[in-house]
């Protein structure tokens, strides 16, 4: 190699020439390029996921609100051809025991019935359909002037449908499905008591908050049953307490991120150690990649499987692409310090990386989480 090749990027007075400058703008402009583009398509698919999941809502709650048990004007007893209305209620009192992984929580809950007639006793024979009742109490029963009321405790594990797409920034619907199995519509029918059904001031943990709840009384199809003149679809009455509530996501966001982030920062010192500690600068990102790896096994560990790209995946894949590019950048500022002896324009070339990869890298962290916030 000559001197006139080697005074290319660096001129006699070890000064950065102006082909060496169009060279580093154009690799921050290609590192800007790449973040845009992983921006704008993470972006779109959080976008994505939230308008499917308000559809799916959207689509829950009118066939919630369309159902027949919704409209029943008042309660009373049972008359030749109709069923029995029950005027019932929920009131949550606690809740807590979540399992993101297997999509579980448990609820602690009073549920009340208030009806005309005798020989029937639905907080007999009520079931929670999204969950398994662990202990039933009854609290309270007396009968006036031909009413009934009966009041129970209940303690249930439910299951639900956890959105992992973009927790923990998602809304999450948490609902208490109930029905009784023992009698049908043409035999029994809720009526849902909107007065006293809510929750407890100190129902839910301080790592959840509230966004607002509904009950509501709805028809459901289980299937065919044997009746008097052949099968028939069997259609039973439920009542739906549904809560709609969201994580305190920024500092879970952080709790289960902090790893990673710290990896990320490990990994970025290597732009202001010289070149010529080469051992420094590969061992750096290569402990800090394999740390990003550990979090992103800790973080599948806690959420359901899903069937797209998640939130979370964008995270960690997005902080293993930065710790390579690192690496591809250290192995290039080597290359131009050692066999080159470039070392000024090594300096550079690692001020110019950082003054790129940071604010692109902390700009993407707070812009994914923007864009998977409810609307």
């Amino acid at each position: 190699m000559s001197l006139q090749e080697d005074t290319v990027l660096i001129d006699s007075k070890d000064s950065i020439s102006g082909r060496a400058r169009r060279l580093m703008a154009l690799w921050g402009a290609g590192l800007v390029f790449l973040y845009v583009v992983i921006g704008f398509f993470c972006v779109r698919q959080l976008q994505e996921h939230r308008a499917q999941t308000e559809a799916a809502r959207q689509e829950w709650r009118r066939v919630a609100t369309s159902a027949t048990g919704a409209t029943v004007p008042q309660t009373g007893a049972a008359s030749e051809g109709s069923p029995l209305n029950v005027s019932t209620g929920i009131r949550v009192r606690r809740i807590g025991g979540f399992s993101l992984k297997d999509a579980e929580w448990t609820a602690d809950f009073d549920i009340w019935f208030r009806w005309s007639g005798e020989g029937v006793h639905p907080g007999e024979t009520f079931d929670v359909v999204n969950g398994d009742i662990q202990r039933r109490d009854k609290m309270e029963a007396w009968t006036r002037d031909g009413q009934n009321y009966e009041r129970y405790r209940v303690r249930a594990r439910m299951t639900a449908q956890i959105d992992p797409s973009r927790f923990p920034f998602s809304d999450e619907e948490l609902p208490i499905e109930i029905q009784d199995n023992c009698r049908d519509l043409a035999t029994l029918q809720y009526v849902a008591d909107e007065n006293g059904s809510g929750l407890a001031p100190d129902a839910l943990p301080q790592s959840v908050t509230l966004k607002r709840t509904a009950v509501t009384a709805t028809t459901f199809q289980t299937g065919r049953e044997k009746g008097p003149s052949g099968r028939r679809e069997a259609v039973h009455s439920r009542l739906v307490f549904a809560m709609l509530v969201m994580p305190v996501s920024t500092s879970l966001y952080l709790m289960m991120f902090q790893a990673l982030f710290a990896s990320v920062a490990v990994a970025m010192i290597v732009f202001f150690v010289p070149a010529k500690y080469d051992n420094t600068r590969f061992a750096l990102p290569v402990g800090a990649f394999f740390m990003a790896v550990a979090n992103n096994i800790f973080v599948s560990s806690l959420l359901p499987r899903a069937d797209g790209i998640t939130l979370t995946n964008m995270i960690n894949g997005l902080s293993l692409i930065t710790i390579f590019l690192i690496l591809v950048q250290s192995t290039i500022s080597l290359y131009m310090a050692g066999p080159r002896g470039w070392e000024r324009l090594s300096r550079v070339f690692d001020r110019v990386s950082f003054a790129v990869v940071f604010p692109c890298v902390a700009g993407l962290n707070l812009l994914l989480p923007w864009a998977a916030m409810p609307a």
